[in-house]
């Protein structure tokens, strides 16, 4: 953004929403304390701030008024209200602010105290609120605490009904005595649900209304995907985590609420007596609520360092719960308006409420430690916004600017607003939709020099309205989201995907988004150009950190207009398919940054210079992706590159640290000298790993290079997949639920998945229409299986291997339930949550014939290019027991054999020796038959003899020589 556009928009910051009036001599000034008290309201006599807010009317119509905070925590149980009354003007802002080197924290939380120790438990302690209230959030010294949770509940285990969970998983909290604190926490794609439990049956936890309805697919009130990622939708991969139980404590700073008895049960550390700790729960919502009407807006007002903290969100608590939608927002009430375009969503609550204000400024606040947002600014907010504030561990995201309707009366939009030189830090650690900072429909508004940081979800979202007709002519327009920097956006842990470091949605003709950088957005996009994205400008932007991942996305071909210039990436490329949509001059797959990028991301921030995550200077890479085998060598090349772009490598040394017990030769030297820039140098070993099935058994390598003008050791540890045993699976018979056939009528068989390629382009592949489909594989006989290997598939369609059962059974598995066929005790269950990679290892112990893979969704068709199951087949028992020996009679040799069947069927057999051949014919199960080979001689030499069965292995025995002479 240029310098005289920020200037003139942080200008209006002050000046619009009234004419100048004259200046006062000098402002009016309120002073508050936390202990203030009466009317006075002035430094040697504060008042409290409900007083000096009740004051300001009077006082804004005299003159500029303060309102000036003293330090201290001040624990209000009241909203602070500003309304239209309490504007002041364009030369003499009504101001709420610190006093000089105060440093004032506006409180909604109660303190929580009373422990006392757990009888019989250690370092469990039960405390209180003081109020006797209901504790969702907890912190002590202003950290917050872990609500106790359990492990993930697998698909088949908790299995979604209309009206709530049924399955084993669902059974074992059945008879908790705390079931009904209980609540269940699902991640869907880009939804994150939390429903609390209303009541319990027999077989069944039943869910709290409408949180559950609304979390499921058929309300009518979503767009047609937002079904396709309902709690009932094939997407369901299970229950991240039930919250709430007590028996769910498992370490240090875990806590859980009983309602019933009113308390909390917290396990502390070593040593630790809570009693010499403050504990806070959240309790008020809105701490601040600056608020006018469409017809008469609050105008002129500032706030300026003041801390807010411990700021509520009623809602999740109740039967609405948290119905997730996208970046935050809800869906509530057990009835609404039919609405594809999420009009009618529900913004959370936040510290800090600006509505329909003109020209109101939060300058340098610190909002921390809340159970919900940060702040919201709605309703027709214009030119205002929040700069130099600080916003960390927020329940929820930090800021939500302007709202859901694409083309309100000009005094509901959201127009002109700045959001810059702001920092934010770990929003969503609850709610883990939310995003960094939020706009819904804006024009002209800038979000710029922030810093983003440990994001779960999106770092930066604007734009609303998908595709949707309502929503295809917003008033959006001439937008700005330049220079911020967003480091960790998208993190695994919250298991949240479809989002963007910056996301954005709808036309906005003249929108730019320049000069960010964005550090690690893991398997998310970079740069999300969503759906109906249009006419945006994406221009020297620096993404670093996630070379696997897609930087800039624009998937739709009705994303039209978009142009995308200079970028440096060391993600992958992708087309941009919008209709109109070019890229030139691009730099993408880096290895390393070029001097302009390296300036361009230094300078993006809340705060710059910031630090650039640049590539590491020596790229390492392990060429290795197919498993290795306990007991057989293999070749294993390293290779480094040398990325710094530049500087040729005066040497390169290359050491490996291999796991104990490994034979290793160098089958090349690890020495290399004169390394240009973008060159890559290669030392080879040879291997012979030990040890059982492994998932990944860790390597680690180190590169240390040399050059003109420094030196430069790298460190990388690469797990690799060792198996024990041979692959149990080759070429074995296979079978699954149905047969894709192509028009052409060719098929693509189960086999496929056993044919021994892994390339990716030979797979099975089930038929449309398969409820839960299934592939199966019979090992041939009973085995000891350590684990399996999955390829997915290369050409395409990899997320129909994702959420896969694994069943291993003695018998051949006839049940097409995976929830039936895991309740069976005769089977042992493993599940896959990801999506199968290239490869996916799955250590397992069992034993078993069998082993069927089965997805746990309907509506989707299962396709894997090669399955591997490692292992050692059993012996098989043979069926008969054999015996020889040499004896005499008569002076001379003969040769006696014994034969007994040891198995359930009757048998025919031959036994063979040197003196030859008898047949015993259908002996019966435990009967005994012998037989005698006459040897014509007084001696034997030692020798053996065979008993050969039809569809059994020979039975080999051996015996000594004999000498019948004198």
């Amino acid at each position: 953004m240029g310098v005289a556009l920020a200037v003139a928009m942080i200008a209006s910051l002050v000046s619009a929403g009234s004419a100048p009036a004259a200046a006062a001599a000098d402002p009016i000034v309120l002073t508050v304390s936390p202990t203030g008290a009466g009317t006075d309201c002035t430094a040697p006599a504060p008042c409290s701030p409900s007083t000096a807010i009740d004051q300001l009317p009077a006082t804004a119509a005299r003159g500029q008024a303060v309102v000036e905070f003293l330090s201290g925590r001040y624990p209000l149980r009241e909203t602070l209200v500003l309304g239209a009354d309490s504007s002041g003007t364009g030369d003499a802002p009504t101001i709420l602010r610190a006093a000089e080197g105060a440093a004032p924290i506006l409180s909604g939380g109660v303190e929580v105290g009373q422990w006392e120790p757990v009888d019989g438990a250690a370092n469990l302690w039960r405390g209180r609120a003081a109020d006797g209230g209901p504790i969702r959030q907890l912190f002590a010294d202003d950290v917050r605490l872990t609500p106790a949770k359990s492990d993930r509940c697998n698909p088949g285990d908790c299995v979604v009904t209309r009206e709530g969970l049924t399955g084993p998983g669902a059974a074992r909290l059945l008879a908790l005595p705390d079931v009904a604190d209980v609540e269940a926490v699902i991640a869907i794609r880009w939804r994150n649900y939390h429903c609390a439990v209303a009541r319990t049956t027999a077989d069944a936890l039943i869910m709290k209304q409408p949180c559950w309805a609304n979390s499921s697919s058929g309300t009518g009130r979503v767009g047609p995907a937002w079904d396709t990622k309902a709690i009932n939708s094939p997407d369901y991969l299970g229950v991240r985590e039930f919250v709430g139980s007590a028996s769910f404590i498992s370490e240090p700073g875990e806590f859980a609420y009983d309602s019933a008895a009113k308390t909390v049960t917290y396990q502390a550390a070593d040593g630790e007596d809570p009693n010499a700790r403050t504990f806070y729960t959240p309790r008020l919502e809105t701490l601040l609520r600056i608020a006018g009407t469409a017809s008469d807006p609050v105008h002129d007002v500032r706030v300026e360092r003041l801390g807010f903290q411990h700021s509520a969100w009623l809602q999740p608590g109740t039967a609405e719960g948290y119905a997730g939608m996208q970046a935050g927002l809800t869906l509530t009430g057990e009835t609404g308006p039919r609405d594809a375009a999420g009009r009618y969503y529900t913004k959370p609550a936040s510290a800090i409420l600006v509505r329909s204000g003109r020209s109101v400024l939060l300058d340098a606040v610190r909002v921390l430690h809340t159970g919900g947002a940060g702040v919201v600014l709605e309703a027709g907010t214009q030119s205002s916004g929040v700069t130099h504030s600080h916003f960390e561990d927020l329940s929820s995201g930090a800021i939500y600017t302007g709202d859901m309707e694409p083309n309100p009366p000009a005094e509901l939009e959201s127009r002109s607003n700045t959001y810059e030189h702001n920092v934010v830090r770990s929003p969503g650690r609850e709610y883990t939709d939310a995003v960094g900072i939020w706009g819904g429909y804006e024009a002209e508004t800038s979000i710029s020099h922030n810093t983003l940081e440990q994001l779960p979800y999106s770092g930066i979202s604007l734009g609303w309205g998908w595709n949707q007709t309502v929503a295809r002519s917003p008033y959006m327009k001439d937008n700005r989201i330049d220079a911020n920097r967003i480091i960790d956006a998208v993190m695994p842990w919250s298991e949240q995907h479809d989002a963007g470091a910056i996301y954005t949605q709808g036309p906005q003709p003249g929108s730019t988004i320049n000069e960010n950088y964005i550090h690690k957005h893991y398997d998310a996009n970079a740069i999300y150009l969503d759906e109906q994205s249009s006419h945006f400008t994406v221009n020297r932007n620096v993404i670093t950190g996630s070379p696997g991942s897609t930087w800039l996305s624009n998937w739709a071909a009705y994303g039209i207009n978009n142009s995308a210039s200079g970028n440096w990436s060391t993600g992958k490329p992708r087309k941009m398919n919008g209709n109109g949509s070019t890229q030139t001059d691009q730099h993408e797959s880096l290895t390393y940054l070029p001097a302009a990028a390296t300036a361009v991301a230094a300078a993006a921030g809340a705060n710059p210079p910031g630090e650039v995550f640049a590539p590491a200077p020596l790229q390492i890479t392990v060429a290795r992706t197919q498993p290795l085998v306990a007991g057989v060598p293999a070749r294993i090349d390293v290779a480094v590159t040398n990325a710094d772009g530049e500087n040729t490598l005066d040497s390169l040394q290359v050491s490996v640290e291999w796991p104990d017990g490994w034979s290793v030769v160098a089958a090349s030297p690890g020495t290399f000298t004169g390394v240009a820039p973008g060159a890559t140098s290669t030392a080879a070993f040879d291997v012979t790993p030990v040890g059982g099935f492994s998932a990944g058994v860790p390597v680690t390598v180190t590169a240390t290079a040399d050059d003109a003008e420094s030196d430069d050791t790298v460190t990388t540890t690469v797990p690799l997949i060792v198996v024990a045993g041979a692959n149990l699976a080759l070429g074995r018979p296979a079978t699954q639920s149905s047969t894709f056939v192509f028009q052409s009528g060719a098929r693509l068989e189960p086999a496929a998945a056993v044919d021994g390629s892994t390339a990716g382009t030979s797979y099975q592949h089930t038929a449309q229409g398969d409820d839960r489909p299934w592939w199966q594989v019979d090992l041939g006989s009973v085995s000891r299986i350590g684990g399996l290997i999955l390829w997915n598939r290369t050409d395409c369609c990899q997320s129909r291997a994702s959420g896969i059962w694994v069943f291993v059974s003695d018998d051949p598995i006839t049940q097409d339930d995976p929830a039936l066929v895991g309740a069976d005790e005769a089977v042992r269950s493993y599940f896959l949550a990801e999506t199968v990679g290239r490869p996916s290892a799955l250590p397992i112990d069992a034993r078993g014939r069998y082993v069927r893979l089965q997805l746990d969704t309907a509506a989707t068709m299962l396709s894997l290019a090669e399955v591997q199951v490692f292992g050692q087949a059993d012996p098989v028992p043979q069926p008969v027991e054999v015996t020889a020996s040499p004896r005499c009679l008569a002076g001379k040799a003969y040769l006696y054999a014994s034969a007994v069947n040891v198995s359930d069927r009757p048998l025919d057999l031959t036994l063979s020796s040197a003196f030859g051949t008898k047949t015993l014919r259908d002996l019966a199960p435990g009967k005994t038959a012998a037989a005698g080979f006459p040897v014509r001689s007084t001696s034997i030499d030692a020798g053996a003899l065979t008993a050969t069965i039809p569809g059994s292995d020979p039975v080999t025995v051996a015996y000594p020589a004999l000498s019948c002479a004198g």
